[in-house]
């Protein structure tokens, strides 16, 4: 039996928005600058890959306080830093311009975040540096239409979507050190991360041989969580 492989390795930069809500007591938004390697190899239709990724995270945080006669709105800016390690394994299923790809998926995934200072009211926080890691166990489905195999449409342009569920363990509830002006400080503990259930849709352009242009929207949906974002990337594989 005749047996294809092939070996592929790139780079990665990529800005993405996104905003998340914890209930009528807070929001936040998010603006990511991603960098990346990845590598991989595929055997016929199954295939594993690997890699590494660095953000860098500039957050807008807002929240109401409200008792007794105290009624404030807060907000702060500050910086977080996410570093990630993953590895892959997939089977490709191919049919025309079609294809079905299911996947899992093992991350590690370590968080930094630098101080802040609240503004907006006597009940301000300010907060010390923190950090946590997370383990992520995912299994999804990839579906992809290369119009460059059909008649229709521009030959260059491809859509995808996804669909995936994802089971966290580690540090599932991230706490830090607050005090208000001239208090003694304590711990408090931030939103809890829970297992997600995630929705993407796609489209990538192709520029060259190897460098793509892509666009992403995603929908992830945990117990206490709801984040939608919006992701361009450009891709360069040698």
């Amino acid at each position: 039996m005749d047996s294809t492989k092939a070996r592929a390795a790139g780079l990665l930069f990529a800005n993405s928005q996104g905003r998340v809500n914890t209930g009528s007591a807070g929001k936040a938004s998010l603006d990511t600058v991603q960098f990346g390697l990845h590598a991989g190899h595929t055997w016929n239709a199954f295939g594993l890959y690997g890699g590494l990724a660095y953000a860098r995270n500039t957050i807008q945080s807002k929240r109401r306080v409200s008792f007794a006669d105290i009624d404030e709105g807060l907000s702060a800016n500050y910086l977080s830093h996410t570093r990630q390690l993953f590895i892959e394994g997939n089977y490709r299923l191919n049919y025309d311009a079609w294809a079905l790809q299911p996947y899992v998926q093992l991350a590690h995934v370590r968080v930094r975040n630098e101080g802040f200072s609240e503004r907006g009211g006597q009940s301000a926080l300010q907060g010390s540096k923190s950090s946590s890691a997370v383990n992520l166990s995912t299994a999804g489905v990839r579906f992809n239409l290369d119009l460059s195999q059909r008649q229709i449409g521009p030959s260059w342009l491809s859509f995808n979507a996804g669909m995936a569920y994802t089971h966290a363990s580690g540090d599932l509830q991230p706490t830090t050190q607050v005090a208000w002006q001239g208090a003694s400080s304590q711990r408090i503990a931030g939103a809890p991360l829970s297992s997600t259930v995630q929705l993407d849709l796609g489209a990538v352009a192709r520029l060259s041989r190897g460098s793509t242009l892509s666009l992403n929207l995603n929908d992830q949906r945990g117990k206490r969580s709801h984040e939608q974002g919006v992701t361009a990337q450009y891709q360069y594989t040698f």
